[in-house]
């Protein structure tokens, strides 16, 4: 392992290194161990600023496990449905954020229109391939910047993944995206984890931006949304927002 592999971790946003927090991962996590055939697919690519890596082997393998398909499917999906089946997704719904494509696989059984929209072009073009004989459409494109029309989608999905947007600044633009391309009346649904030691270790050298979710309600209202609801567990969140239907003075802008 080299010195590099031996330095602190670093998370986006975090200005605290101090010596006590220098971690071992590949003791801890033997990280090595868990390179899979995905490294083909997301390349261990660095951010300009510092040396941190989109998602590490141990993440993109741990995303990628039958344990989190089975965590998924079972308790977290449900969780942020919570009153919808996968046979009452209808109309058009945006999966932002698809990742290795977990969610995507049990989104696409439901009788929606499935776009989903990956930023890493490898990954997106390894999500074509997996769902070519689908109806799911995979877009490349960055959620910050989203390349559709306004009032495109009738639902818009995110799962675990805005931690991963590199500032909380990007997160509001990523945010007020969803909004626009949002039909009016439109839901916006999804979750993400909670902070804390395991998770970082988890994400070491990851982009990892935490979102709070005490303050997340508002950041959605400055949005643009309303009738929000924002939902505290253990280790997650789960949020619920819906872009505002047309007044009786016209269409909403």
């Amino acid at each position: 392992m080299t010195r590099d592999d031996m330095a602190t971790r670093k998370v986006v946003g975090e200005a605290d290194h101090r010596p006590g927090n220098r971690i071992d991962l590949g003791q801890k996590l033997r990280i090595g161990h868990f390179a899979t055939n995905y490294d083909s697919i997301a390349r261990d690519r660095l951010h300009d600023s510092g040396n941190t890596l989109l998602m590490n082997r141990f993440h993109r393998w741990y995303c990628r496990s039958d344990f989190w398909r089975r965590t998924v499917e079972r308790r977290l999906l449900p969780w942020v449905l919570d009153d919808r089946t996968l046979d009452g997704l209808e109309g058009d719904l945006l999966e932002v954020g698809p990742g290795p494509g977990v969610v995507t696989d049990i989104l696409r059984r439901s009788p929606c229109r499935l776009t989903s929209l990956e930023i890493d072009p490898a990954l997106a073009q390894a999500l074509r391939a997996q769902f070519s004989e689908s109806e799911v459409t995979v877009v490349e494109g960055d959620a910050t910047k989203m390349p559709f029309e306004n009032a495109r989608f009738s639902i818009a999905l995110s799962m675990t993944m805005l931690h991963h947007v590199p500032s909380p600044d990007l997160q509001d633009h990523l945010l007020r995206e969803v909004h626009r391309v949002l039909r009016p009346g439109g839901l916006f649904m999804g979750s993400d984890s909670r902070s804390d030691g395991l998770f970082e270790i988890a994400h070491w050298r990851d982009t990892l931006v935490p979102v709070e979710p005490a303050s997340f309600g508002e950041r959605l209202e400055a949005a643009g949304f309303e009738e929000i609801s924002v939902e505290s567990a253990r280790k997650a969140f789960r949020f619920r927002a819906r872009r505002p239907r047309p007044g009786p003075s016209g269409p909403t802008p």
